[in-house]
C-alpha cells in the first residue's frame, strides 16, 4: 500500500521592479527581512533592476503570505503565484 502523502500547495514570492524603490533600500529590505547577506541582496536587487522581477522564495502559503505582507509593508512591491502541480501521467 502506497502512503498517502499531504503536500502542502506551493506559492512562489515574487519581488517586483518599481519606480519608487532604490537599488540600495531594497537590498536594505532584503538584507534585513530575508536575513541574506549584503553581497546576496545587491546580486537580487540588481537582477530585479535588469528582469524586472525575481522570486525570492517558494513555500506553503501561509508563510509566502507573510513575506508577501511583511516586505510590501515595506514598501517594496510584491505578488505572489501558485506554483501549478505536476501531476503524474495516469497509467493505462
Amino acid at each position: 500500500m502506497t502512503p498517502i502523502r499531504h503536500e502542502m500547495p506551493q506559492y512562489r514570492v515574487i519581488l517586483c521592479n518599481d519606480e519608487v524603490n532604490s537599488m540600495e533600500g531594497v537590498s536594505k529590505a532584503l538584507a534585513t527581512m530575508l536575513n541574506m547577506s549584503v553581497k546576496d541582496a545587491c546580486e537580487t536587487a540588481m537582477r530585479v533592476h535588469t528582469e524586472g522581477e525575481v522570486v525570492i522564495a517558494v513555500t506553503h502559503l501561509e508563510l509566502a503570505e507573510h513575506l508577501h505582507l511583511r516586505m510590501g509593508q515595506n514598501g517594496l512591491t510584491m505578488k505572489l503565484e501558485a506554483v501549478e502541480e505536476e501531476r503524474p501521467e495516469e497509467e493505462e
